[in-house]
């Protein structure tokens, strides 16, 4: 039995179609083909709004889902950083419980597959039991240099029992951000060759002027915690240059945030390295009151941009329908280009563009129904129905 439909607009993970055409797909979401309707058959289901590919949420951290409401908007990032690594703790009833619901909230919202960020076991089983694609980045965080064995041995021994219940290719160890991981500790990981390499880059204002001279805010982070960070005096550059030179070249490199990203910075990057994917995630830039990123200098330097929702421990919902409407609200973007960072581009990212992210043959990557979607493009009032 197949499934056929078709609406005034499809999106197929690259371009935005508005000549009626009909999409085939069979019983399991499997797609055959994208026709015209005098080639389609009978019993096409016509419908209204925008056929789309489902969503990808290229960047979570789903084991902070039970954090929701916990940590007051606005609080900076420094605020932020406190709240989540003094106050997560909770009964794991209530942890599983809003990991669970968190997984339904994004099933509900047409997210299909997710990058996401983990630092213990406790998701596993729970990203198991749910429907959706995972790639689990295993987070390594340690700034201390004496301390970058034990702690990438701690994230590999996570990495390793998450291999007893995904895939190889769904599991790999990543770092934090370039003011949380040494030298010695990046190092370490980015030698392991993992499929993508995961970095919260240029998250924030306190981030840019602690790694320029080691000053701002992050002193207070790392007094709060206790860590003796006289060793570190600063790079007198952009957090690119410290970490740059310790990747290869052919490294994928999935940057996440980048809401003080120069254009110099780009220009280095894409000069250095092959494959980068630049995650954007402004829902939770508005939530804990960073910048959101040039998303106009990105576009002009021919970045491909993808989407990602953070945790909801700094973000009201997991929706990537929510994080286009706040980038097209703020830096007007057209729904073809958000529609591409949150399907084919976002895939891409995850290394997983041979099943989800377009409607290309033989593809399974979910049937979404954009209700309310119209000509003007305009994604306010826009909601979102899975079909397949």
């Amino acid at each position: 039995m197949h499934h056929k439909y078709s609406a005034p607009f499809l999106f197929d993970g690259h371009q935005l179609r508005t000549d009626g055409c009909v999409l085939i797909a069979d019983e399991t979401g499997g797609i055959v083909a994208i026709t015209q309707q005098h080639d389609a058959g009978d019993d096409i289901q016509f419908l209204q709004g925008c056929i789309c590919p489902g969503f990808v949420n290229a960047h979570c951290h789903l084991e902070l889902s039970h954090m929701r409401g916990r940590v007051s908007p606005q609080q900076g990032m420094v605020g932020f950083l406190e709240k989540v690594l003094f106050d997560r703790q909770a009964p794991d009833d209530v942890v599983m419980h809003a990991m669970h619901n968190a997984c339904d909230e994004m099933t509900g919202k047409g997210i299909v597959a997710v990058g996401d960020i983990s630092n213990l076991l406790v998701s596993a089983p729970v990203k198991a039991a749910h429907g959706l694609y995972w790639h689990n980045f295993i987070e390594v965080s340690g700034f201390v240099p004496d301390n970058a064995e034990k702690r990438f041995q701690q994230a590999s021994a996570v990495a390793a029992a998450f291999h007893a219940v995904f895939p190889p290719a769904q599991v790999g160890v990543t770092v934090h951000a370039p003011y949380s991981v040494s030298r010695p500790l990046m190092q370490m990981v980015a030698h392991q060759h993992p499929a993508i390499l995961s970095i919260h880059n240029q998250e924030s204002l306190a981030e840019e002027a602690f790694m320029q001279d080691a000053t701002g805010d992050m002193l207070h982070l790392y007094a709060s915690l206790g860590i003796d960070i006289g060793f570190f005096s600063g790079i007198g550059q952009t957090s690119p240059h410290w970490w740059l030179p310790l990747l290869e070249q052919k490294q994928p490199v999935l940057l996440v945030h980048n809401c003080t990203t120069h254009s110099s910075d780009v220009t280095l990057l894409q000069h250095a390295l092959h494959t980068i994917y630049w995650c954007l995630c402004p829902g939770a830039n508005l939530y804990i009151g960073n910048p959101l990123p040039d998303v106009d200098m990105l576009l002009q330097h021919g970045a491909t941009l993808c989407l990602g929702t953070d945790s909801l421990a700094g973000n009201t919902e997991l929706s990537i329908l929510h994080e286009m409407q706040i980038l097209q609200q703020h830096k007007n973007l057209n729904a073809t280009q958000l529609l591409g960072m949150a399907t084919y581009n976002g895939a891409a990212a995850l290394g997983i563009a041979d099943k989800f992210g377009h409607f290309g043959t033989a593809t399974s990557p979910g049937i979404l129904l954009l209700e309310g979607f119209e000509a003007d493009g305009l994604l306010d009032m826009v909601t979102v129905q899975r079909l397949l």
